[in-house]
């Protein structure tokens, strides 16, 4: 695993421009830290981009948010809700995908954010363990 520079690891502020059109956790990742990160999974297959593995995925809902924010998997339809892992309202407490017993089994990569309304936003970062 390459050198991170900070752990829990800030994904940012990630602002849904279009409603319909999710956008992925890592989409902050280059910016933030100057490079993408290459990590392997725990196979040994190295993956590809901003591929980011952790154990434990944090998730706050921005408070000014006008609507709902949704979170779920590459390619999730809120609407019909396929993918979906979670809706979250702008009241709701901090939420998080966690795999325990210390393991970087969440792949951040495959999460994406969806919203009622275009500019809603969470804020995430990403536990990594070891």
């Amino acid at each position: 695993m390459p050198n991170l520079p900070l752990n829990p690891l800030p994904l940012g502020q990630l602002t849904v421009a279009t409603p319909g059109t999710p956008i992925g956790f890592t989409s902050n990742c280059q910016t933030f830290y100057g490079q993408p990160f290459y990590l392997t999974d725990p196979t040994g297959k190295l993956n590809g981009p901003n591929d980011l593995w952790a154990e434990r995925i944090y998730i706050r809902a921005n408070p000014n948010n006008a609507g709902n924010v949704y979170i779920g998997y590459a390619g999730m339809n809120k609407s019909t809700g396929q993918g979906v892992v979670a809706v979250l309202s702008k009241s709701d407490p901090p939420f998080a995908l966690n795999m325990a017993y210390g393991a970087n089994k969440l792949w951040v990569g495959q999460f994406e954010v969806d919203a009622d309304n275009a500019s809603d936003s969470i804020f995430a970062s990403a536990q990594l363990w070891g």
